[in-house]
């Protein structure tokens, strides 16, 4: 593969990572319209990172990356039913995203240190340590409202205010404070990550008809 055609796929990458940021589309139950095109296209450009990944570390990220855009893509598409829960398919959405993000920046820090790019890989690092970090908030918040969050009454049901999250309401100031954190370390990691590419990018784009060295 050639550093151009790498530095491409890359950019591709981080523009689907700021739309999938960007553009929440929902219908009145909340329900994420547009995930499973979202998630396919992840999974469209992850795919093409196949053969770049050669060592086993590398294929193991790579694999961890790709699975988790393909498992998205299912969950949107069955999340179009109108009897599957909404919220449910939203948590399952973040898990899957924070997950396949880790492993999409483990590939990448494992690469550029191959590369030696010591700083590109520390900004990889980075976000994945802030994606960790949310994925850690995400579970504690859920397993929290599993087990204290009030049921959903008849009234509340199909409602987007309050939501409706593993058959309880989502309400009151801690799930506005886990939302809060939550989008927070989400942007982080973001700013983390689109820097991390902006580095990688420039160095391919010094050299765009160099072979890169494969992860």
């Amino acid at each position: 593969m050639k550093a151009a055609e790498l530095s491409g796929i890359l950019r591709q990458i981080g523009l689907t990572f700021i739309v999938c940021l960007v553009l929440q589309v929902r219908v009145d139950d909340g329900r994420l319209v547009l995930l499973a095109l979202q998630a396919a296209a992840l999974a469209s450009q992850l795919r093409r990172l196949r053969g770049f990944a050669e060592s086993p570390e590398a294929q193991r990220a790579w694999a961890g990356a790709f699975g988790a855009a393909v498992v998205c893509t299912i969950v949107g598409v069955v999340g179009l039913v109108p009897a599957v829960e909404p919220g449910l398919v939203n948590l399952l959405a973040a898990i899957l995203l924070l997950q396949g993000t880790i492993s999409y920046c483990s590939l990448l820090a494992h690469w550029s240190r191959r590369t030696g790019w010591s700083d590109a890989a520390s900004a990889f690092d980075r976000a994945r340590w802030w994606c960790a970090a949310n994925l850690g908030v995400v579970g504690v918040a859920a397993a929290a409202h599993l087990l204290l969050g009030p049921r959903a009454g008849a009234g509340d049901e199909g409602s987007i205010d309050p939501g409706i999250l593993l058959g309880r309401v989502l309400r009151g100031w801690p799930v506005l404070a886990a939302l809060l954190v939550v989008t927070i370390l989400w942007i982080a990691a973001m700013v983390s990550l689109q820097l991390a590419n902006r580095k990688v990018r420039a160095g391919l784009r010094a050299q765009p008809e160099a072979i890169v060295v494969r992860a």
